[in-house]
C-alpha cells in the first residue's frame, strides 16, 4: 500500500520555492505534501477575511477562520519532551461547555471554516470527542485532528472518517526508542499506533479515496537522526497507508535535541527525495531542514510587536480549562492572557468582548513570542500591509483593484486538505 491519494494534486498551483517538489510514481497521480502549499498561499486564499486591523491599532471582531481546541490535558502517553508537562493538571473540558461551544462555533459559519482538535493531552480520550466532530462536520466545518493514535475504538474511527485530515504523532520510527521516550509504561503502544493507522487507511477506502488524508509525524531527536531511521520514517508511512510524512525537529529539550550537523542532514535530502518517490509517499523534509536551521541558529523573534494573525482575528484557541486564548503559545502564560473562560461566558460573547480587545492589542510578539508557528504568516501579513498601505493608511496604487492572490503571485489548490486551517 503506497498511501497515495488522488485528492492531493498540484493542479492549478503557482510553484512556490519553499515547497517540496511533488512526488511522481509510475502510473500514479502526482502526490504533494498537504498543508505545505505555503503560508502565503493559504492566507491569501482567505483574502476577504483580511482586515489589516493591526495597521490602525485595532482588533477585528470578525469570527475566526479556524479554531484549535484542546479538549483535555489528560494523556495516555508519558512523553519526556512534552511541552505541556509543567502546565497540565489533568483538566478536561466539561461536557456541557463543549456542547455549548460546538453550538457557538456552528453559529460562526461560514466565516469559521475549520476546527483542529489537538491538545495538551490526547483529544480522543475525551468522551465527547466523537460527537463534537460529528456535529461540526454536519455543519460543514472541516475537521483536523492531531492524535498519538494509541486509542481508536469504533466511535473514534468513525469520527476520524469524517475529518479532512488526521495526523498521527508516532514521533519515533524505532519501537525501542518509542518506548524509552514516549511510552515507558506500556511497550505495546507502538504496535497499537501502527495498527490504528493501517485500520484508518483501509476504512477510508470504503467511503471514497482521500477522506481523511493521513499524515505521520516524527520528531527528529538524538535517537532518530541517522540516515537509516530518517529513511525508515518513509517506509513506515508507506507501510501503514499514510499520505505523507511530517518531519520536525525537537528543541527546548537539551537531552534529546539532535546533534547532527545541518550539512549532513542537507546532504541526505536527495536520498530522502528519491526514496519518497520510489514509495509514492509525500514528505516535507525540505521544510524540516529550514526549521532545524532556525532552531540551531536561535530563531529571532517577530519583527514587530503587533501580531496580525491575532489582531485580525484569523485564529482562536480553546484550552481544556475553558480558557479562550490568542494562540497555542499563550497557554504557557496562564490566565493573564486569556480572553475569557467558557465557564463564565459564551464563546461569541468572549470573542466580541472588551477583554479580548484589550489582551489582543497588548500582545508584544517581538519580545515575548519566540519560535511562534505564525511567525512566517505574520511576516507575510506585515509585508502585505506595507505594500497595501505604502507604509501609511493610504492604498498603494494597484492594490485597490484585483486580487491580492494575483498581485502576490500565489494561488492554492482547493483540494489541498489543509488550506482552510491556519
Amino acid at each position: 500500500m503506497t498511501g497515495r491519494s488522488p485528492s492531493l494534486t498540484a493542479a492549478g498551483r503557482v510553484p512556490d520555492p519553499t515547497e517540496p517538489a511533488p512526488i511522481e510514481s509510475a502510473g500514479a497521480p502526482t502526490v504533494t505534501m498537504p498543508g505545505q502549499s505555503s503560508t502565503k498561499a493559504r492566507l491569501l486564499r482567505h483574502e476577504p477575511d483580511l482586515r489589516f486591523a493591526w495597521l490602525t491599532g485595532e482588533v477585528s471582531t470578525q469570527a475566526p477562520i479556524s479554531v484549535e481546541i484542546h479538549l483535555t490535558n489528560v494523556c495516555n502517553l508519558r512523553c519526556t519532551f512534552c511541552a505541556f508537562g509543567q502546565v497540565r493538571h489533568q483538566e478536561m473540558l466539561p461536557a456541557d461547555l463543549l456542547a455549548t461551544l460546538v453550538d457557538d462555533l456552528v453559529g460562526l459559519t461560514p466565516t469559521l471554516k475549520a476546527v483542529v482538535f489537538s491538545g495538551g493531552g490526547e483529544p480522543t480520550v475525551h468522551p465527547g470527542f466523537a460527537e463534537a466532530v460529528g456535529r461540526l462536520a454536519d455543519a460543514g466545518i472541516e475537521i483536523g485532528v492531531i492524535t498519538n493514535g494509541v486509542r481508536m475504538p469504533a466511535a473514534v474511527l468513525a469520527a476520524f472518517l469524517r475529518c479532512a485530515w488526521v495526523r498521527f504523532s508516532l514521533d519515533a520510527p524505532d519501537p525501542a526508542h518509542y518506548q524509552k521516550v514516549l511510552s515507558p509504561h506500556d511497550p505495546k503502544n507502538y504496535d497499537r499506533v501502527l495498527k490504528h493507522m493501517t485500520q484508518l487507511s483501509a476504512a477510508r477506502g470504503q467511503g471514497g479515496p482521500g477522506a481523511p488524508v493521513i499524515g505521520v509525524a516524527y520528531l527528529v531527536d538524538r535517537g532518530c537522526q541517522t540516515d537509516e531511521l530518517l529513511l525508515k520514517c518513509l517506509d513506515i508511512g508507506a507501510q501503514v497507508g499514510a499520505d505523507y510524512v511530517h518531519y520536525r525537529p525537537i528543541f527546548l529539550t537539551p537531552a534529546l535535541e539532535p546533534t547532527r550537523p545541518l550539512e549532513q542532514l542537507r546532504a541526505l535530502a536527495p536520498v530522502i527525495e528519491a526514496h519518497g518517490r520510489k514509495l509514492g509517499i509525500a514528505h516535507q523534509y525540505a521544510k524540516f531542514l529550514g526549521n532545524y536551521d532556525k532552531v540551531i541558529a536561535q530563531q529571532p523573534n517577530a519583527r514587530d510587536a503587533r501580531c496580525p494573525v491575532v489582531a485580525d482575528g484569523l485564529i482562536a484557541m480553546v484550552g481544556a480549562t475553558g480558557d479562550v486564548l490568542p494562540c497555542y503559545a499563550h497557554i504557557m502564560h496562564g490566565k493573564k492572557t486569556a480572553f475569557g473562560n467558557l465557564g463564565q461566558q459564551r464563546f461569541a460573547d468572549i470573542w466580541h468582548g472588551p477583554l479580548r480587545q484589550k489582551v489582543a492589542a497588548a500582545i508584544d510578539a517581538k519580545n515575548t513570542c519566540p519560535f511562534c508557528r505564525f511567525q512566517a504568516a505574520n511576516a507575510m501579513l506585515h509585508n502585505l500591509g506595507d505594500q497595501r498601505t505604502g507604509g501609511g493608511l493610504h492604498m498603494t496604487p494597484g492594490y485597490e483593484q484585483g486580487s491580492l492572490e494575483q498581485n502576490m503571485g500565489y494561488t492554492v489548490d482547493p483540494t489541498d486538505p489543509h488550506w482552510k486551517f491556519l
